[in-house]
């Protein structure tokens, strides 16, 4: 254990340094970038990052860029000045406005480190071009668009590059929420409203901690991620928005998956509840079913102490529980929360 918290803080304190090294070498391009700006007075300017076509297949990124610099309308010329991260190397490049073209990349997480590029492609070789914002796909979307407009006026920017992508007025997009809002909903209302039978607490324990079940629900959630994410993607719903709604949609998935096989299990069981026999073992309150032959689960019963705090250690109560074909327990309250109301209302008459 001490090892481990050794290894654990050195990969910290390297984390740490990492980011120190980050933040010291993007403060000197910045500099370096301002002393361009001020010697720009006069000129059509913006402040650009950069960075060259191999950056897209890199990973991981330590930089959303670069180089940081300037892109200089000149007229019938763009000039693109700056310095790049790693040799601190300055370039300057000039590109004719009729030989370029340009190329639209749109934000995604791991490609383009969360921004929006313009490739531009010349004679002198390909550029890609974002504008400097945080990694944030929709400003950075908005300012690059306007940028691109500004400075190549007959590129025709793809539809909604620069607007921020309406959610309800995809088809995909919409969908996928509505299915997230249906899960979620459902999850909460039948769990605490609708049904009156309760999954065993020790039971929902025992089903969490069986490595093979966790393993095949995490493989179920992660094929219905991906298949929505791929789903939302041909549906033409950008890369952040796609990620983040498949991201929804299995966590929705996964609440609402235990109230769902509650709701199976009480339709495919044969009957009503049956009464069992268990022997209240402490005040906690511990009840352990009298009959150890017929699989029943411990019980641990938390709320309404005064009314337990009256059942002698030891005595036996009769427990209402369901048993379905899945093998699930559910305490059926119902049956058994009428004579917990009733002491309450005696004993707090009006």
């Amino acid at each position: 254990m001490k090892l481990l918290n050794i290894a654990l803080a050195l990969i910290i304190f390297l984390q740490l340094l990492l980011v120190l090294h980050q933040f010291r070498r993007h403060r000197k391009l910045k500099k370096h970038q301002q002393r361009m700006v001020e010697a720009l007075r006069g000129h059509r300017f913006w402040r650009v990052g950069m960075a060259r076509v191999e950056f897209l297949k890199s990973w991981p990124k330590l930089s959303p860029q670069q180089a940081l610099g300037v892109l200089i309308d000149e007229g019938d010329s763009v000039r693109f000045k700056g310095r790049w991260y790693g040799a601190q190397e300055d370039f300057e490049q000039v590109v004719s406005k009729e030989l370029a073209t340009l190329t639209w990349l749109a934000p995604h997480p791991w490609r383009t480190a969360n921004l929006a590029w313009v490739q531009v492609d010349a004679p002198a070789g390909p550029l890609l071009v974002c504008a400097e914002t945080l990694a944030n796909p929709s400003a950075s979307r908005e300012a690059l668009a306007d940028m691109v407009r500004s400075v190549f006026p007959g590129f025709a920017l793809p539809t909604g590059a620069g607007t921020d992508f309406s959610l309800e007025k995809n088809r995909s997009s919409l969908t996928a929420m509505v299915v997230f809002l249906a899960l979620l909903l459902f999850s909460l209302l039948d769990t605490y409203v609708f049904n009156d039978y309760e999954l065993i607490e020790s039971q929902v324990a025992r089903l969490l901690s069986s490595p093979a079940l966790l393993v095949a629900a995490g493989a179920a959630l992660v094929g219905v991620g991906l298949f929505s994410y791929r789903r939302l993607l041909a549906g033409q719903a950008p890369v952040q928005e796609s990620l983040a709604l498949a991201l929804f949609v299995t966590g929705a998935l996964a609440m609402a998956a235990l109230p769902a096989l509650k709701r199976v299990d009480q339709v495919l069981a044969k009957g009503p509840s049956t009464w069992y026999a268990y022997r209240v073992v402490d005040r906690v309150v511990h009840l352990s079913p009298v009959d150890t032959r017929q699989g029943l689960p411990t019980l641990r019963f938390t709320k309404a102490p005064e009314y337990w705090a009256q059942v002698p250690t030891g005595s036996e109560v009769q427990v209402p529980l369901l048993h379905g074909p899945l093998g699930l327990w559910q305490l059926d309250h119902q049956r058994f929360d009428p004579p917990i109301l009733a002491f309450y209302e005696n004993a707090n008459p009006k």
